[in-house]
């Protein structure tokens, strides 16, 4: 159970501590009870709290208060806060605004219907089997296991054995074979001057280790003999590709088509076809001004005009001409950076040998790679100036170059590759076998000195073992997976959906007398299961009041009590302010429902109400709750029963926060409005004047409530609608009676002073109101104000 909580920065609470605030008069820390009941006006609280409760039975949901903090005191001197949510075992059910957003879906889409819950039905044979079933699988609490589940855990555990004693042995062969491949100073990939294979790995590790024999290893004179021959170094010739070069015939036509084309004058600006600088200044000024009406450099009007000028002038044959000539540049700068290193052989990559024909080449190519040069960039200057005066027509001048020559080259290069590679072919092949056979001898002598074949041999034992218990552990999950979706196919058996729908109606029926709506269990199309509809009649209601939903929410929540996911428990029960909307009938009617279906039925560890309405409090205080008892042990560890603890608390704002408190004796003795009025009027002669401004705020209401009702007892004979008249009768001194009429009037009703509504309440002028008031009150009748006074038992 909880003893008291702490709340920090969520909501309208901002740094409420339980010890300081809910205090008797003897300043005793008050604790909360068995039941709690919570008054507090609209805005105190009440909501944030059951978010919290809320927080509890979802484990999880405040998200949106991401500063904010909490912490509860169980009384086992446990506690809980925003962090430790998951830990909080005791199971919460939460009537608020989110639950009903959250099951009742048709309130915020008239097309949803109604989270469904299910109840358990009477098929007592199925429940036999489901307990049979049970009984079977055993526990599965964590270190307390029985029957299936602990058959279960053993034979995972043996598999788990068995798999980690032979991934252990896996592991240390492992380690050996990749020492032996990859390890930098002695592994085999790491001495490929030796043993040849640079890009040597485990894998080819383990093949070689199958087939060596004790034949392939080597005496040590034929190692040294071996490991002499590898001295003689060998080269790695680089072949070089060959490229496809466009002839220079069709390089010219290309490019001729571009330089000697023509555009059409036609609508064209005379001034810019003239002058190519500022054609291209132009043209890039319309790309910085498109969309613009106003010239970014002058200022001035750019007219529609002027924009159809400059489009006629930039046409589609223009740009077209443009794309192609920049096309053209890009390729041939292109192809002459391939030009600039195509065929370039390096010396140092053949044998010596090769020396003389490699020079030879390299010149040779080094004059037609100038001459091509030339070419190109004869090409590439007529296109740049082309585009760089796209209106002008110069005449093409061809470019010669013969490709044929750099086919030549390449006939050379290729010989020259060949020649080289027979050179060194006789020596790499002969240095590649001496290479195995030493690589061939260090396996098989690594092989010996491991005992390979013994672990490999082992290692398959092992794993035959491992299967077989594999294949255990799997019957067994198999088993209990059978067994488990046996009992939950059993239990969609016994639970039923429909049943639940039903206790909604009931409740609507018996205690709201409510006939004309009712919910009903709804197949889902081509989808399992069902979901509840509101129906009038035998049409789905779409335009429910908002007392109609309040009632079917309610009645909702107290049937899901009853579900199967709650039925078994005995959750803490939070019922966050009921009666919204509701008239003074249904407010009964959902004291009558709590106090029948909820309190005297105790299947509850602990129950929170909250409430606005002074009536709904009233009725609280007839809970049927004498007869219930709670067993406990006493000092001596015997066994007990006592009665059920009732506790009552005010939720009110104090400035721009809220606090909690004991609730003042009249209120728990009288629940009377008028008592509570005349507490508010006395609070704010009371008040300071810069703090509790929702004190001051709410004081046109208060006054003009409790004048109203003071008067009219005071002075019956007077007509009807005339406060402001006993208001000048009762305060003897005209300017104050004025002045009292002025400030409840105007700050009780905004209609036309709606600038009031604008502006903060003079709180000093408010304060003067009250304390004369109360100084008339006092004054006039005594009596009745000593009685106020020990009615609210102010400290």
């Amino acid at each position: 159970m909880i003893k008291k909580f702490d709340v920090k920065n969520l909501g309208v609470f901002k740094d409420f501590e339980w010890d300081k605030n809910v205090v008797d008069d003897n300043g005793k820390i008050e604790t909360l009870q068995d039941i709690n009941i919570l008054f507090g006006r609209n805005y105190s609280g009440k909501t944030t709290l059951s978010r919290i409760f809320r927080a509890l039975e979802l484990k999880c949901g405040l998200e949106k208060f991401e500063s904010g903090s909490f912490q509860l005191e169980l009384s086992n001197g446990n506690t809980i806060d925003e962090k430790s949510i998951a830990n909080f075992t005791i199971p919460v059910r939460v009537f608020n605004e989110d639950f009903m957003k959250e099951n009742l879906l048709f309130i915020g889409n008239p097309e949803e219907g109604i989270t469904p819950f299910a109840v358990l039905g009477e098929n007592a044979q199925i429940e036999l089997e489901i307990q049979e079933l049970k009984g079977l699988l055993g526990s599965a609490e964590e270190g307390n296991e029985t029957g299936l589940y602990l058959e279960r855990k053993n034979a995972v555990k043996d598999y788990q054995d068995a798999e980690k004693e032979i991934k252990e042995e896996k592991e240390r062969l492992e380690k050996m074979l990749k020492l032996k491949a990859l390890d930098k100073k002695s592994g085999i990939k790491y001495l490929s001057h030796i043993f040849g294979d640079q890009n040597y790995n485990v894998a080819k590790l383990e093949d070689e280790l199958k087939n060596v024999t004790h034949d392939n290893q080597l005496a040590n004179e034929q190692l040294v003999e071996l490991k002499a021959l590898l001295k003689e170094e060998t080269k790695q010739i680089t072949l070089i590709s060959e490229c496809s070069f466009p002839s220079f015939e069709d390089i010219n036509q290309r490019i001729k088509v571009i330089v000697e084309q023509q555009i059409m004058p036609s609508g064209k600006i005379e001034e810019l076809v003239r002058n190519a600088i500022a054609n291209k200044w132009v043209e890039e000024g319309c790309k910085l001004h498109e969309g613009k009406k106003t010239c970014l450099f002058c200022g001035g009007e750019i007219t529609n005009n002027r924009w159809a000028e400059l489009e006629r002038h930039y046409d589609e044959a223009t740009r077209k001409l443009k794309d192609k000539a920049e096309k053209a540049v890009d390729w041939l700068e292109e192809h002459i950076q391939v030009a600039k290193d195509l065929y370039k052989i390096s010396p140092e990559k053949y044998y010596q040998h090769f020396k003389v024909e490699v020079e030879d080449i390299n010149k040779d190519m080094d004059k037609l790679r100038e001459n091509l040069l030339t070419a190109l960039n004869d090409i590439l200057l007529q296109v740049k100036e082309k585009l760089a005066d796209i209106h002008s027509t110069p005449s093409y001048i061809e470019s010669a170059f013969d490709i044929s020559d750099l086919n030549a080259i390449y006939s050379r290069i290729e010989n020259l590759e060949k020649s080289a590679a027979e050179y060194g072919a006789k020596l790499k092949q002969e240095q590649s076998k001496t290479q195995e056979k030493l690589r061939l001898a260090e396996v098989s002598r690594f092989k010996e000195d491991i005992g390979y074949e013994e672990k490999v041999k082992l290692i398959l034992e092992k794993e035959a073992v491992l299967k077989e218990k594999g294949e255990a552990k799997e019957a067994k999950e198999k088993t209990v997976l059978s067994k488990e979706k046996a009992i939950k196919e059993k239990e969609r058996l016994r639970q039923n959906e429909e049943e639940g729908a039903r206790k909604v109606n009931a409740i609507l029926k018996n205690y709201f007398g409510h006939r004309f709506i009712e919910l009903r269990a709804v197949k889902k199309d081509n989808e399992e299961g069902v979901y509840f509809d509101v129906f009038r009649g035998e049409q789905k209601a779409y335009n429910l009041s908002e007392g109609e939903r309040n009632l079917v929410a309610f009645s909702y929540f107290v049937a899901k009590l009853e579900d199967v996911e709650t039925v078994a428990e005995k959750p803490i029960i939070w019922i966050d302010d009921p009666i919204s909307s509701l008239d003074v009938n249904h407010v009964f009617f959902i004291f009558s429902l709590i106090d029948q279906q909820i309190a005297a039925k105790h299947q509850w560890v602990q129950l929170f109400i909250s409430t606005h309405n002074l009536d709904f409090l009233r009725y609280l205080k007839r809970l049927h709750t004498k007869e219930l008892t709670i067993p406990y042990s006493d000092k001596k560890g015997d066994i007990k029963q006592r009665n059920i603890q009732i506790q009552r608390f005010l939720l009110e704002r104090k400035g721009h926060s809220s606090v909690i408190s004991v609730m003042p004796k009249y209120m728990k003795e009288h629940v009377t409005e008028f008592n509570y009025l005349f507490h508010q009027i006395y609070k704010c002669s009371q008040a300071a004047e810069n703090e509790a401004y929702e004190l001051f705020y709410g004081f046109g209401n208060n006054a003009r409530k409790f004048l109203e009702a003071y008067l009219y007892y005071k002075y019956p004979d007077n007509d009807t609608n005339c406060l402001h008249k006993k208001m000048m009768r009762f305060f003897s001194d005209e300017c104050a009676a004025t002045t009292i009429d002025r400030i409840d009037n105007e700050l009780s009703h905004l209609e036309g002073l709606m600038e009031r509504g604008m502006s903060m309440s003079d709180h000093a002028e408010i304060k003067k109101c009250a304390q004369y008031i109360l100084e008339t009150i006092k004054t006039k009748d005594p009596d009745q104000y000593d009685a106020f006074l020990l009615s609210i038992n102010p400290k």
